[in-house]
């Protein structure tokens, strides 16, 4: 699952994994594991979500999507949501934008890693017929976990 926990004063994209009461991020060249201060993201229009696959150099040429921002860690970076795979394993992490480390982190086996070719969360705008309804984002609750 996609997640967020908060870290420091800084709110970063998280993998949380079914049946595991703990969400694993990856800051600052570091893995982190927690079981406080968690967001699930949830949505009832799971179809207006899609991963777009880029790297990088493309990232900031994406257009005619909106981007899923997945955090914040300090006023000079914007973090999206990403995902990659490795060893046949879907990666969660953050995808840091406009700053000297542009790239995916995710935390894997206690450990971060970097990718520089991933997939980026996007939403796809409505056309203007359809009804829009929020996404929600919820803060999960540890007895739900058990």
């Amino acid at each position: 699952y996609i997640g967020q926990a908060l870290h420091k004063d800084y709110l970063v994209p998280a993998k949380i994994l079914h049946n595991d009461r703990a969400a694993y991020y990856e800051y600052g060249g570091w893995a982190y594991e927690t079981k406080d201060n968690l967001k699930i993201f949830c949505t009832k229009e799971p179809e207006q979500f899609e991963w777009i696959y880029t790297s990088v150099k493309n990232l900031n040429t994406i257009t005619g999507q909106f981007l899923v921002i997945g955090g914040y860690e300090s006023a000079k970076s914007t973090i999206y949501i990403g995902r990659t795979k490795s060893a046949g394993l879907v990666l969660i992490g953050k995808v840091v934008a406009d700053s000297s480390s542009e790239a995916l982190y995710v935390a894997q086996n206690g450990k971060s890693h970097s990718y520089t070719s991933y997939e980026v969360l996007s939403y796809k705008e409505k056309d203007k017929n359809q009804q829009h309804t929020t996404s929600v984002v919820k803060t999960v609750d540890q007895n739900v976990l058990n």
